[in-house]
């Protein structure tokens, strides 16, 4: 699994110790106690074991109330967002009370939860100053980095190893960049050594199996995931990675029975993401309206419990099937429903104009898929209008690819392959519809490499749940 959480250094209390590693980050604690259950959450949380890591911390802060850094990692630690938003704005409130290292990382933790990069390279670039040296402020940079760019990432994760090559947490990330980067040799190699380093860990297993699961090796991929299992028996990536490997193998009722075992074994959100998978299987296998009604079932869940942004997202999910299937009017309810949570929600201002240029993007989107492409065009200039240069690499992505879908469905394939090429590298709803371009346009030795591309990608998620056998029809 992946990790996308900032995270820092620890130093014991000692002046003796801060004094002879003083390039090493150190952390503000009033409990010696208090600090050694940060420092072992720490590790559980670099290493996605964020249900080891929750207890660790919460212990922590009941030893040291006033422990910034103990908040800061528990908001990035799983809990929903309420625990999230009101753990880091308690850090936040601690900021002037601890060292300049940990103000700069919990303002740059800030700064990535509000997607504001060039504020959060800023806080990294100064902790880098201070703490050229440590392991922890390396893997964190390199973390932030990953928000605009992979190179600069991968660069910071290498530094980590080279600072410390026993240090497990970097083989991860560099694993997932070069898969990414469609280096599967590469990938493989990082995420072996990911294993050698923290042999008795589910997460390095549950990683290896995510790349056996894009290779394609499904058997392999559900051996690793089992193996993770085996470490962690509620390791809620390989449940849910199991049921990948089945769904795709063409097994939708094993598949569903996976993340029903996450279901019944994990907590809230653990919870919405089974109902999600549970969803994007049933698009796969053709069952519109089941899907709608488990995705109607994920928002009630996640409204019931306060998990305001899954609930958003499972109406705009509920809006692009609603698109997808020509039901525009039923779509744009939900979509009109979204926009009407934003500015009542505890998000920052920021994260609420985020929102509002998704609901924009869906809006065109849904009135293109209903040839109004008047009404699309208009809204995808109001939502230009609303990007900035300062926003996450993902951002912009998600605008370029839907210029791109809203080009191919009026007809305008050579304007549209530039935009779908901006797009998200491993976005397979974006790739078929690149695909659709060059074969609407005549390039059919070009169109079928790239709707092969799209059938083997197994980038699961409900983009491609939409298109994936599309693809494979076409590309025979």
């Amino acid at each position: 699994m992946r990790n996308t959480l900032l995270v820092c250094a620890v130093l014991a209390l000692a002046p003796s110790l801060a004094l002879a590693q003083q390039k090493q980050l150190s952390v503000t604690a009033a409990s010696p106690e208090a600090l050694a259950l940060y420092q072992k959450a720490l590790d559980y949380a670099e290493n996605v074991e964020s249900d080891d890591a929750r207890p660790l911390l919460d212990q922590a802060i009941q030893k040291d109330p006033g422990f910034a850094m103990a908040y800061a990692l528990r908001a990035t630690s799983g809990g929903g967002f309420n625990v999230a938003r009101e753990n880091r704005d308690k850090a936040l409130g601690l900021v002037d009370k601890v060292s300049p290292g940990e103000r700069h990382w919990i303002m740059a933790s800030q700064a990535q939860a509000d997607g504001d990069v060039p504020m959060m390279q800023q806080h990294v670039a100064e902790l880098l100053k201070l703490h050229p040296n440590d392991r922890h402020v390396a893997y964190f940079a390199g973390n932030a980095a990953r928000m605009a760019n992979d190179d600069q990432a991968l660069k910071h994760f290498k530094r980590a190893t080279t600072i410390d090559p026993k240090f497990a947490a970097p083989y991860n990330q560099i694993g997932y960049i070069q898969l990414r980067k469609g280096d599967f040799a590469g990938a493989e190699r990082a995420l072996k050594q990911y294993i050698a380093n923290r042999p008795d860990s589910a997460n390095p297993y549950d990683s290896y199996a995510e790349l056996l699961l894009r290779m394609g090796r499904y058997d392999e991929s559900i051996a690793q995931y089992e193996k993770a299992l085996a470490k962690s028996p509620g390791f809620s990536g390989s449940l849910a990675g199991i049921g990948h490997n089945n769904v795709f193998m063409g097994d939708y009722a094993n598949g569903r029975d996976s993340y029903k075992r996450l279901y019944d074994s994990g907590s809230a959100t653990d919870k919405t993401t089974s109902l999600y998978w549970t969803a994007v299987s049933f698009v796969h296998e053709g069952k519109l309206a089941e899907a709608l009604q488990t995705l109607e079932q994920q928002r009630e869940l996640a409204t019931a419990e306060k998990l305001t942004p899954a609930a958003m997202t499972a109406q705009l999910d509920q809006a692009w099937l609603l698109s997808e299937s020509g039901k525009s009017a039923e779509a744009t309810s939900h979509l009109d429903k979204v926009e009407g949570m934003i500015d009542g929600a505890q998000f920052t201002d920021r994260a609420k104009a985020n929102w509002h240029r998704q609901v924009l993007l869906a809006k065109a989107l849904t009135a293109a898929q209903a040839k109004d492409f008047a009404t699309a065009t208009s809204t995808m200039d109001r939502a230009k209008a609303a990007m900035t240069p300062d926003q996450p690499t993902a951002v912009r992505e998600n605008y370029e690819s839907t210029m791109g879908v809203i080009d191919v469905l009026q007809g305008k394939y050579d304007a549209a392959l530039p935009h779908l090429k901006l797009a998200d590298p491993e976005d397979p709803y974006a790739m078929f519809y690149q695909a659709e371009a060059m074969r609407l346009k005549g390039d059919a030795a070009g169109a079928a490499k790239m709707y092969a591309k799209v059938g083997k990608s197994n980038q699961n998620g409900l983009g491609y749940a939409l298109v994936r056998l599309r693809a494979k029809k076409a590309g025979t």
